[in-house]
């Protein structure tokens, strides 16, 4: 190797390392909070800062995508032309659309309705997703994964395959212990706000005052349906963390173990940093069906509006079969773009 060699591969190292750096920042900023691949030296205080920032901005989205999970549709579909089929179709608008018609009838202020149980949501996350996530990282340290096989047989001319194949198994174990148990955690530490705030925001379709106020939602919830109101959709919700960590694992590992066989150093890096947000997207797309029903049993039997946008389910397998016989059981999943009518009469093949 000449002088020149040595060079280039020292720089494409060091632009991997980078790289590298670049795609843990990413992972903490944009991907899975409870991953033990990011770290996190927050305190208290800029828990609260993080959620009172992020909150009001994303709560708009959370608005009308929480709206069209309970069914609320308050503009009319309207005709748009597909070029490959060669016809008409009916779309609810998009987010744009749907946040134009609620600033149009109420003013922007209706998008902020429940902003506040929100927030308060969003700090009791943050800092019990810190709490946690330590703890469950310990735990996860005791597990028995060495006892992980690799193979049945163990020769030297596989040895490397083993242990290969070993460590990503203990690996995924690990990193799906340690998201689910931290996500399911959470969710029960929180589950009482995010019913408030679920509620808070549903309040938007019929103009209610009932659930308006953190204290005085609790109150409200407690004395008609006891503890278990505070906790109702758990059960979902606890589904959909526990899915979702086991998705984000296999893409996360299946994505590092491919960037390996990359043999140029700069496309090895792209692939680890978009690793977090392809197998978030992923993950969250194919486990939503879990949190729509969730949100959904959040309003159920309620006096709200909203309740009676659907029928009154039993139980969230109730409400899961009849929003998938329905054809509604990824209702509010893609909401950026004009949306689709799946059971129009006109939008028929």
């Amino acid at each position: 190797m000449n002088m020149g060699d040595g060079e280039n591969e020292g720089n494409a190292v060091q632009l991997e390392r980078q790289l590298s750096s670049a795609a843990n920042l990413l992972n903490a900023t944009l991907g899975n909070s409870f991953d033990s691949r990011s770290v996190s030296n927050r305190n208290v205080i800029d828990h609260i800062l993080y959620a009172l920032i992020k909150a009001p901005v994303i709560y708009p989205f959370r608005v009308v995508s929480t709206l069209i999970q309970f069914g609320y549709e308050p503009v009319e579909p309207t005709r748009h032309f597909s070029l490959i089929v060669r016809r008409y179709f009916y779309y609810y608008p998009g987010f744009i659309g749907y946040t134009r018609h609620i600033i149009n009838e109420r003013g922007w202020r209706a998008l902020y309705r429940g902003v506040g149980a929100a927030i308060l949501e969003e700090v009791m996350v943050e800092v019990a997703s810190d709490f946690i996530r330590p703890i469950a990282i310990t735990a996860a340290n005791t597990l028995p994964l060495s006892e992980i096989p690799g193979s049945n047989e163990e020769t030297p001319d596989n040895l490397d395959n083993i242990n290969t194949t070993r460590a990503t198994l203990v690996r995924a174990t690990r990193g799906f212990f340690i998201l689910s148990l931290s996500k399911c955690f959470v969710e029960i530490v929180t589950r009482p706000f995010h019913v408030i705030a679920t509620r808070a925001l549903a309040q938007h379709v019929g103009e209610e005052t009932l659930y308006s106020g953190v204290f005085r939602a609790l109150r409200q919830i407690y004395n008609d349906e006891g503890i278990r109101g505070l906790y109702v959709g758990l059960t979902p919700a606890l589904l959909y963390h526990v899915l979702n960590s086991f998705l984000y694992e296999i893409l996360i590992v299946t994505i590092e173990e491919t960037a390996k066989l990359i043999p140029m150093a700069i496309l090895r890096a792209g692939f680890v940093i978009i690793k977090v947000p392809i197998a978030s997207y992923i993950t969250k797309s194919y486990t939503y069906p879990f949190r729509l029903v969730s949100n959904v049993m959040s309003v159920n039997s309620t006096k709200l509006v909203a309740a009676s946008l659907g029928p009154t389910y039993t139980s969230w397998k109730d409400c899961w079969r009849s929003l998938k016989t329905s054809g509604n059981l990824f209702r509010g999943n893609v909401m950026l773009l004009p949306r689709f009518i799946h059971n129009h009469p006109m939008n028929q093949l």
